[in-house]
């Protein structure tokens, strides 16, 4: 990132790849064969949003056959491998589960593009920290835009 005049770097988050200065945010994402740029103006940010997902109906079902297997293990005339089955569709199911979930933070624009930030190695108090600097960070932007043009 080329820092324009009087521009300075405030944070750098998800490995690099979020550049927060006191004029703008940007996120640079390289995967195998893709490239992908965006830059917001930190006067221009209309919203921050944080949204954690999961598939839901793979953890209640991952619950429901390691009890079912369970159940089944214990039944005195039990005699087959039903509840090594379950159990091991159940530990499939919980860590499909486990691989779905996902922490995402949304920079939206007014009436222009969003940064979609996957932030799953971030912890909750990071994940406030971090939007709390963008927020600051507006809040001197816009006052220092309104002071000039008094």
């Amino acid at each position: 990132m080329n820092l324009l005049p009087d521009e300075e770097k405030i944070l750098l988050s998800n490995d690099n790849k979020v550049v927060l200065t006191n004029y703008r945010i940007q996120l640079n994402q390289k995967d195998w064969g893709s490239f992908y740029n965006i830059e917001i103006f930190l006067e221009n940010i209309s919203s921050v949003e944080v949204k954690y997902h999961s598939i839901i109906i793979l953890l209640l079902l991952g619950a429901l056959s390691l009890a079912a297997g369970t159940l089944e293990y214990f039944q005195e005339e039990s005699h087959n491998n039903i509840f090594a089955i379950l159990l091991m569709i159940g530990f499939g199911l919980l860590i499909g589960w486990t691989l779905t979930r996902q922490r995402v933070i949304r920079i939206s624009s007014d009436g222009g593009g969003a940064i979609n930030m996957d932030v799953h190695k971030m912890s909750k108090d990071q994940i406030q920290d971090f939007i709390d600097h963008i927020q600051l960070a507006k809040f001197r932007r816009v006052n220092l835009l309104f002071s000039s043009q008094k």
